[in-house]
């Protein structure tokens, strides 16, 4: 799934699967671990180990900054005026999630209980900080220059300038709290390991070299370049972390069982099969094995001639390839309906969110809701999940499941905030947070200047190509939608979720005027979802400016069946693109067709 969770920003090189909770004495173990944070003299932040945080120059301040708010408490917007204050608002806002980032990844896999972040505050927890020092041990930030920064200075000199007038006595932290040395400081030898939890958010696969029915080294070399094409094609899908080529080839599979792949690869599914090489074509019987529950999830004959895949062709592979990403899709919605959310692999949870998000059944765009709040709840300091929820709020208003756009606006961008806090390069958080920016707040220039973002990060991200393309249709350029909509197409062959790019293809053509291809388009996503609302917009105005008005308002009485409450002036008064030439051209479409005003 190329747009779900790309390898560029989420996929690992390695496993660790130690069960899903720490254990009773880690965990109270914990409790009692505290940083210890010095603001007299040289800066320092020491991990709860002893182990001193490296810190830049404004993440040092920021922490300065957020310790000496109230409750460890600041706005965003005051910390980009302090530290930020001689650049755009936007460019502030980036360079203060870019901190925030490098300071919880400098935090270490505790840094959740630490750093605390929303859409507009961020908090440092001061019952984890042990707060050192007293003014007897330097200045108050000795040394600690913020460059170019005026609106820092001054705060710096008045917190000096009042402990001065306060005769040295502590600055204080919170209204319960003031800076107190500490008597008994924690150990340093605490005798306890961390186990950084790798939860990964894209399934294992392994693909194993094939087994030849024929004996000879031609026979032999040919299984192992299929299985590497195979490997290869499976990582651009978006839907897997595949191993290695080079790892798996060790492995036979007619020899290899199950729980040795598994031991050595720690895989969640395989690929084995058969080759039958002949002079001219080749067959393979691939099996689909899920490991965890020691299944065969499908067994298929596949065949192709020898000198078109030899010579680049790779339609088999692609083939493989999709059947492999549909079948995870399916057991993933198989397993979250059938077993209890706590048993469930974080992958699966996430999948099977997505899967259902884009159904037209208000009870799985419910459940979806409850699978990606375990997911976050699993992995909360991974930037993907955080990012679908985001994306969840925004289809919850696209699919007419909610009247309150006020309420969904503030969980879209909410949530795709808190992703950009985790990671600021992440392809799919830039792309959801754009998309938030312009459905709601119609900042067609934020949205385009984080899908630039996301593709500058991954050139190759194919949902920040298809979603500025769609902007760019909104924005009356339709000529270059096309272009960039076509490239997100091409970038992602394989996707399970293909109906949602041709959905979006087609409002592309749509706004170029290829009202024929935009018609196709939309009934190809309407094959596959014919309960997307915004398909079937597209579909009515291509009817209508087609001259097939009869047709046109067949599909609009449809549309009107799936969202009872649209109507054009709202369309005109919420939708992105209804500030511009395209949108009220689409509107009065819509109008004519049978839509109420």
């Amino acid at each position: 799934m190329a747009y779900m969770v790309g390898p560029s920003t989420e996929q690992s090189t390695g496993r660790l699967d130690h069960g899903m909770a720490e254990t009773t004495e880690l965990s109270n173990a914990r409790e009692h671990l505290k940083y210890s944070l010095c603001l007299y003299g040289a800066f320092s932040l020491n991990l709860p180990t002893g182990k001193t945080v490296k810190l830049g120059v404004k993440q040092q301040a920021m922490v300065a900054l957020l310790a000496t708010g109230a409750n460890g408490t600041r706005t965003r917007s005051w910390l980009q005026s302090q530290l930020w204050g001689n650049v755009a608002a936007t460019q502030a806002a980036a360079s203060l999630r870019s901190a925030l980032a490098g300071l919880r990844q400098a935090l270490g896999s505790d840094a959740r209980s630490l750093l605390l972040t929303s859409r507009d505050r961020v908090t440092l927890s001061l019952d984890r900080l042990n707060i050192v020092g007293t003014p007897r041990d330097g200045e108050f930030l000795e040394g600690l220059d913020v460059k170019y920064e005026e609106g820092f200075d001054d705060w710096l000199r008045q917190q000096r300038s009042e402990l001065e007038a306060n005769s040295g006595s502590a600055v204080p932290i919170h209204p319960r709290s003031t800076l107190q040395p500490v008597e008994n400081p924690p150990s340093t030898d605490l005798g306890i390991e961390y186990a950084v939890e790798q939860l990964n958010l894209l399934p294992f696969i392994g693909v194993l070299p094939f087994q030849c029915r024929h004996t000879g080294d031609q026979a032999t070399a040919l299984g192992d370049a299929i299985a590497e094409d195979i490997s290869r094609t499976l990582s651009r899908t978006g839907t897997f972390s595949v191993i290695s080529h080079l790892s798996a080839r060790n492995y036979s599979s007619r020899l290899a069982s199950l729980q040795e792949v598994t031991r050595n690869l720690s895989v969640d599914y395989i690929l084995t099969g058969e080759l039958d090489a002949r002079s001219s074509e080749f067959g393979l019987t691939i099996d689909m094995h899920q490991v965890r529950t020691g299944t065969l999830l499908w067994s298929r004959e596949f065949s192709a001639e020898t000198d078109d895949f030899l010579h680049g062709g790779v339609e088999i592979s692609r083939e493989i390839a999709r059947y492999a990403a549909h079948s995870v899709l399916a057991e993933a919605l198989k397993l979250i309906r059938s077993n209890p959310l706590p048993t469930l692999a974080c992958h699966e949870m996430l999948m099977g969110a997505i899967a259902l998000m884009y159904r037209g059944k208000l009870d799985d765009f419910v459940k979806s809701r409850e699978l990606l709040a375990a997911a976050i709840e699993r992995a909360p300091d991974r930037p993907i999940p955080q990012a679908w929820f985001g994306m969840w709020h925004v289809l919850k208003v696209q699919k007419g499941f909610s009247s309150d756009i006020r309420i969904e606006a503030e969980g879209a961008l909410d949530r795709t905030e808190r992703a950009l806090d985790l990671d600021p390069q992440c392809p799919v958080s830039l792309s959801f947070n754009g998309m938030a920016q312009s459905h709601f707040r119609r900042r067609m220039d934020v949205a385009k200047e984080r899908y630039r973002g996301a593709i500058d990060s991954d050139p190759n991200c194919s949902l920040a190509w298809l979603l500025l393309g769609v902007v760019q249709a909104f924005c009356d350029q339709g000529d270059e939608a096309v272009q960039f909509t076509d490239r997100a197409r091409r970038l992602s062959p394989l996707d399970p979720q293909r109906y949602h790019y041709d959905s979006l293809s087609a409002t592309a053509h749509l706004s170029a005027g290829n009202y024929q291809m935009a018609l196709t388009l939309a009934d190809s996503s309407l094959r596959h979802n014919r309960f997307h609302p915004s398909t079937l917009r597209v579909k009515t105005i291509a009817q209508h400016r087609l001259g097939r008005f009869d047709e046109a308002r067949l599909t609009a009485d449809e549309l009107m069946r799936i969202e009872p409450r649209f109507r054009v002036s709202s369309y005109l008064a919420e939708h992105p693109a209804g500030a511009f030439a395209t949108g009220r051209d689409w509107a009065s479409a819509l109008k004519e067709a049978g839509v109420p005003h």
